[in-house]
């Protein structure tokens, strides 16, 4: 295996062919670059100089050796001067489900952004479910859910609670009190199997659940708020801050439930053997500051 350190001196000998004084300017031994070269020849199989006196001159086989790998090992010297110069840099790989965008989650992530302009942040949305299992397949670096997981290989740490309720553009049961059991046929319009708000909602039903005039389902939380606003005979089950504006203007209206009180934790979640650098504990220590604000 050719080591960086071969390629180093290598393209350092390119430059400056009298190994005597290349050993002073690098502060090492000629015996150090010359069995550094010949090891290096032995590796590609290849004389990679021709010896002329007391130089060593690239030959063909050198010049068209040294074309194809100065870039690389420039990279390389670039990247790991980076990694020690500036620890705070990095790519991040987070989900969150759907919820989480209606929270000010795409908010913390730009303020973040502007704090540590080195660090890259890629964000997918998906469904609690499908979050748990990629981070347990090591494709995300931390997820974001609004549901409870007992997965032994994810640690969770709570950043808030969120309210459900149920909503209606139907006026009528603004003031007017419920039982649950009086909209079961009602036409819902639910997320999809899999989704944190739809897991939460079945647990608190029981049996109930199954009873439930399903007319609809969704993933996609714009998709049923507007179906909602616009078929007063539809109802659904959703997070109390996504709908707060709608209820404000008066086109959306919590439904008086009897004894409906329905709270879930907001988790931050990440694999048991994840190794967490400076840039990751910085933004989940953001993160959960960011929220504890709003909750």
């Amino acid at each position: 295996m050719i080591s960086l350190k071969e390629l180093e001196i290598f393209l350092n000998l390119c430059k400056e062919p009298h190994v005597t004084k290349l050993a002073k300017k690098l502060g090492i031994s000629q015996s150090t670059i010359s069995l550094s070269i010949k090891s290096l020849e032995e590796k590609i199989g290849e004389n990679l100089f021709d010896r002329i006196g007391k130089k060593l001159v690239l030959n063909e086989r050198g010049r068209i050796f040294k074309n194809f790998i100065e870039e690389p090992v420039l990279k390389l010297k670039d990247a790991e001067n980076i990694f020690k110069q500036n620890k705070l840099c990095g790519y991040i790989k987070i989900a969150s489900s759907k919820s989480f965008s209606f929270f000010p989650l795409p908010n913390i992530i730009c303020k973040f952004k502007n704090t540590y302009p080195n660090v890259y942040i890629e964000k997918l949305t998906d469904n609690t479910k499908v979050i748990v299992e990629k981070i347990k397949e090591g494709e995300l670096d931390l997820g974001f859910i609004e549901d409870e997981t007992t997965d032994k290989d994810i640690i969770k740490e709570f950043i808030g609670k969120d309210e459900l309720i149920i909503v209606s553009s139907d006026p009528k049961y603004r003031d007017k009190e419920v039982d649950i059991k009086d909209l079961l046929e009602k036409k819902w319009i639910l997320r999809e199997k899999g989704s944190g708000t739809r897991q939460v909602f079945e647990r608190y039903l029981k049996d109930l659940f199954y009873k439930l005039n399903i007319f609809f389902i969704c993933s996609n939380i714009e998709e049923i708020i507007q179906i909602i606003k616009h078929n007063q005979d539809t109802f659904s089950v959703v997070s109390k801050k996504i709908v707060e504006e709608d209820i404000k203007k008066g086109v959306l209206f919590p439904v008086n439930v009897k004894n409906f009180k329905i709270y879930r934790n907001l988790y931050i979640i990440y694999h048991k053997e994840k190794y967490l650098s400076l840039i990751l504990k910085k933004f989940l220590d953001f993160t959960k500051k960011n929220f504890k604000r709003l909750f």
